[in-house]
């Protein structure tokens, strides 16, 4: 074997030595710090539509849909949200008889 080759096969040997290594060495943990609420899967408003007092998270599929509750589960039903929205709406007609 010449000499070069040798030269690569010891260095590429070093390599994978070296990344088996840093492999087992465990990462770095990053500092503890408070847990972020999860982000609201409902919005709060959408296309005028407002939500009523804040949505209800549930993993009973009755609660869900009473009426299909076994079809949920038969379909691996996990939890829901659930809200009422509610939009305003005012109609007014124009002294002129006009309808806005």
């Amino acid at each position: 074997m010449s000499f070069s080759r040798s030269a690569g096969v010891l260095f590429s040997l070093a390599c994978l030595l070296g990344m088996a290594v840093a492999a087992d060495k465990p990462a770095a943990q990053k500092p503890a710090r408070s847990p972020e609420p999860a982000p609201a899967i409902l919005p709060p408003q959408f296309g005028g539509w407002q939500m009523q007092g804040s949505a209800q998270t549930s993993t009973d599929p009755t609660v869900a849909d009473p009426a299909n509750a076994e079809v949920l589960k038969e379909y691996g039903f996990s939890d829901a949200a659930l809200a009422t929205y509610t939009r305003r709406w005012a109609h007014a007609e124009d002294p002129r008889g006009a309808v806005c």
